[in-house]
Formats: C-alpha cells, sequence, structure tokens
C-alpha cells in the first residue's frame, strides 16, 4: 500500500510538472491559433493523462455499453459523484471531447484548476450573474455540436450513496435539445473518496444507460425524479454484483 502511494505520488508530480508547461503551450495556441487548433492540441493529452492515472494504479475500468454514446453530435452527459476520479473516468474513458463545469472552490486547486480551464470553466453559484454566465457557455457548446459532462448532484457524495440532483441541473438539454445520456460509476469512491489526497487500487464499473429526450418528459422534475431513481437502481445493482464476486 505505501510503495503503491509513493509510486503513484512520484508518477503524479512528474506528470504535473509537465502538464504545466503542455498547458502553457496550450494557451499560446489558444491565443494565436484560435479554438479549434487548441482544443486538437489539448484534447489528445487530456485523455491520455485521465487514463494513466487509472493505469499508473493498475487499474482500468470495466465500461459496459459503449454503443450507447451517440456517435455525432451533441449530448448531455451526465453521472453521479463520488470522487476526482470519475472525471477521469468521462474525459479518459467516456467522451474525451466533453466540456465540463467545475464549483469556483476548486479554481484555486494546485493542477486542478489549470486542468479545467482547458476543458471547461468554473461556475460561482453564490454569484448568480456569473453562474447564468457559466450556463451561457454550456448552451453555446451544445448548440455548436460539442458534448458536455455534469455532475448533477453537485457534489461528490461522502458515503458513496447518491445525493438529490440539484433543482434545474438539467435545464440545459431543455434550451439546447439534445439527449441525456445517463452514466452510473461505481467504485471510484474507493480509490479516492471525498476528503482524501490519496489514491489506490479498485475495481472501477461504468455503466452507460439508455440516452433519454428531455422532451418526453412533460418538465424537467418528472425526468429530474425519472434518472435519479433509475440511475439509483442501476448502481444499487452494480453494488450488489460485485458484493457476490
Amino acid at each position: 500500500m505505501l510503495f503503491q502511494r509513493v509510486r503513484m505520488g512520484v508518477l503524479f508530480s512528474g506528470y504535473v510538472l509537465y502538464s504545466f508547461f503542455e498547458f502553457a503551450k496550450a494557451e499560446r495556441i489558444r491565443k494565436t491559433k484560435g479554438k479549434e487548433a487548441w482544443q486538437s492540441y489539448v484534447r489528445p493529452k487530456v485523455q491520455r493523462f485521465c487514463r494513466r492515472s487509472f493505469y499508473w494504479l493498475g487499474m482500468k475500468p470495466e465500461i459496459r455499453h459503449t454503443e450507447r454514446l451517440p456517435r455525432t453530435g451533441a449530448y448531455l452527459l451526465i453521472a453521479n459523484h463520488q470522487s476526482f476520479f470519475d472525471v477521469n473516468v468521462v474525459l479518459g474513458f467516456l467522451s474525451p471531447k466533453a466540456f465540463l463545469m467545475a464549483k469556483r472552490e476548486f479554481q484555486t486547486l494546485p493542477f486542478f484548476g489549470t486542468a479545467v480551464n482547458q476543458v471547461g470553466y468554473f461556475i460561482d453559484r453564490k454569484d448568480p450573474k456569473q453562474a447564468i454566465n457559466a450556463l451561457r457557455k454550456a448552451i453555446e457548446h451544445l448548440k455548436e455540436g460539442v458534448p458536455f459532462a455534469l455532475f448533477p448532484e453537485g457534489t461528490r457524495s461522502t458515503d458513496g450513496e447518491m445525493n438529490p440532483f440539484q433543482k434545474n441541473s438539467l435545464k440545459l438539454a431543455y434550451i439546447a435539445k439534445v439527449p441525456i445520456v445517463p452514466v452510473v460509476i461505481e467504485g471510484t469512491q474507493y480509490v479516492m473518496p471525498k476528503g482524501s489526497f490519496f489514491a489506490v487500487k479498485a475495481q472501477v464499473t461504468v455503466e452507460i444507460l439508455e440516452p433519454v429526450h428531455p422532451h418526453d418528459y412533460p418538465d424537467e422534475e418528472r425526468l429530474n425524479h425519472w434518472l435519479f431513481t433509475t440511475m439509483q437502481a442501476k448502481k444499487k445493482e452494480m453494488e450488489n454484483e460485485k458484493s457476490i464476486h
């Protein structure tokens, strides 16, 4: 266990140092060559890092039903949230071109804040004007045909159980008129639980559920309830499956 943590720390520290140089280069590309060239440069590097963060620990997540992910066009990917590694699951194995949103509090975190600036942006829920601007950016991405990823619980679970979805968290899909792809992640809470800065090896399983279109539901409240109960039931099923094995 100690050796694994030391090894992960050394690898991660080295990669963080390397990434700062890469992100600096990415910023120069954004300013001189535009958004398309910037994203073409940075996306493969982010995907590679997200995958390696699992491989360094001797893990490879089991991803089920990748055929359910739309091959073209925009969609809103939603997932339950247990760990920082959930972001690595999404950008490394599910939707490497997706933009995402993070809480403003994370902006000052070393490396994380810099990394999010390359693949998303921050939202300050205490500042309504800033929050509206962040949501407008998300809608722009979706209308441009770019996927967007969201954790509708709003924060990581402390015990692995799903928290209720935040109100209006699915409104993006209604406004942009895009399908929602629900994803259930099980196991990342053991890799790096909330409050921990150490990562350990654990079994991680990810199941992609059937996409749904928001306009098949009369209002967001009913869609919210259906998605939450469906994802919660699937998570319980995955937990039981793991305990049997």
